[in-house]
């Protein structure tokens, strides 16, 4: 991993500041009500993602409109910034690019005007997000031939599968380097509770003996 394993765990440090420095705002004619929400952007934790780093690095959210070959990605702040880049799949290095899924953190280097699409030279996207979505089950204990589980989707939401005594409603991502994940349990205030993922194939809950399939 290039740089963005070390933003994730920088982003308490920098906090929001980094979203007020960009340059040149919104792209012209990225549509407002394409812009994810605060509510969509669990998965990037509380402190979201810090916008424009240095001259020629942005690190944001993959938003609507995101496609093989244009990128948006949201910053999470007071100004609701985001910023289309161009993806020209010879000249971009994708080596750490766990596909362009809407929600997850991005980081990309570019050249460039950031106001005018400017070119992405390198893409890189968390593992484990991409790994995380999709439904993941296993026997229920309690009745056999039935499946109990979850679910994780997109923009941090999630659900439980056959499973009312864990009734999960959100997740995002805990540390991509070891494949850990938090999700949020509906019951006392919103409950996190801790997971990892073992080679994109198995999931394991804190506390819990269970080994859940990836589907």
């Amino acid at each position: 991993m290039k740089k963005l394993a070390y933003l994730l765990t920088a982003m308490a440090v920098m906090g929001m500041s980094a979203c007020g420095g960009m340059v040149g705002g919104n792209s012209s004619d990225v549509d407002s009500d394409t812009i994810l929400s605060e509510e969509d952007l669990i998965v990037a934790g509380d402190e979201g993602a810090p916008g424009l780093i240095g001259d020629s690095t942005f690190v944001g959210i993959i938003g609507d409109g995101s496609s093989m070959h244009n990128l948006v990605l949201y910053c999470y702040g007071e100004e609701n910034d985001t910023v289309t880049f161009i993806i020209n799949e010879d000249d971009v290095d994708k080596s750490n690019c766990h596909g362009i899924i809407e929600g997850s953190l991005c980081q990309v280097d570019f050249t460039g005007r950031i106001d005018e699409k400017p070119r992405v030279t390198y893409i890189e996207t968390p593992k484990t997000y991409a790994d995380a979505i999709g439904k993941w089950t296993t026997d229920d204990p309690e009745h056999p031939g039935k499946k109990i589980g979850l679910e994780l989707r997109t923009k941090g939401i999630a659900s439980s599968i056959n499973n009312p005594n864990f009734p999960v409603k959100e997740w995002k991502l805990f540390n991509d380097e070891a494949g850990e994940i938090t999700l949020v349990v509906a019951k006392n205030g919103g409950e996190e509770v801790k997971a990892s993922i073992s080679d994109g194939k198995t999931l394991t809950i804190e506390n819990d003996t269970k080994v859940y399939v990836k589907e």
